[in-house]
């Protein structure tokens, strides 16, 4: 018997798939969470140099 998960795609009815299809898309989530957490620091860092007025410390931070 053929069922559908809820992005459309085709799965044999084998409940052994799903559990690695949730543990990719945490892990994918997971990496994205650090990754814009990272940018969004450095960007504030380098704004609040700038608006300080130092620039040197802008580059320095990037």
């Amino acid at each position: 018997m053929i069922e559908y998960d809820l992005w459309g795609m085709v799965f044999e009815k084998d409940f052994r798939q799903v559990p690695h299809h949730t543990i990719i898309l945490y892990y994918n989530y997971l990496l994205y969470g650090i990754m814009i957490s990272i940018a969004t620091c450095a960007s504030t860092r380098v704004a609040n140099a700038l608006g300080v007025g130092e620039p040197q410390a802008s580059r320095s931070t990037a």
